[in-house]
């Protein structure tokens, strides 16, 4: 079960791309979906707490399944309440009514994809610190961009824009 959460999990963290928020924004269905896994998600974590005070005298390895498949769940809820519903009312507080443009709003998703990265340095401590930057080029550009790699560059460009959840060396290329 747990590797059935680590994939919801990495599944999550493309729903914080933009073009999934862009979606997520401008389909109240999609959004209801992506609310009710988070309802879904916490009734599962209220229920296995519940069969834990119940049985409250297994084993001790039982136990430890347990509570790591709940710090998953709960890694998990987090992730899509915090980092994917909770972003979409700060996007709209910054477009405050504008006309949502493809360029607008992917221009407010950088920002507040910015903010959010300096709150939670601040958040984490100064033993952690993360390093954020955007970098906006135009296709042409991009191109003569990956043009100039050496075939050692590119494998690392590459590798670096594996899936992960902005970890050391992270990038993320979109398009607009």
């Amino acid at each position: 079960m747990g590797k059935k959460f680590q994939a919801l999990f990495e599944t999550a963290q493309g729903l914080k791309e933009f073009s999934a928020i862009r979606v997520l924004g401008s389909n109240p269905a999609i959004h209801e979906q992506v609310q009710s896994w988070a309802r879904e998600l916490a009734s599962w974590e209220a229920r296995v707490l519940a069969y834990l005070e119940e049985h409250a005298g297994i084993e001790s390895r039982e136990l430890e399944e347990w509570n790591g498949l709940l710090v998953q769940v709960r890694d998990l809820l987090w992730a899509v309440r915090e980092d994917v519903l909770a972003f979409l009312p700060r996007l709209d507080k910054l477009l405050s009514g504008r006309e949502r443009t493809p360029e607008r709003l992917f221009q407010a998703w950088k920002l507040v994809v910015a903010l959010e990265n300096i709150s939670r340095m601040e958040v984490r401590g100064r033993d952690s610190c993360g390093l954020c930057c955007r970098v906006s080029l135009p296709e042409a550009q991009y191109k003569a961009f990956l043009d100039s790699l050496s075939a050692e560059q590119a494998q690392r460009w590459q590798e670096r824009q594996q899936p992960q959840d902005f970890v050391n060396r992270a990038v993320r290329v979109f398009s607009i």
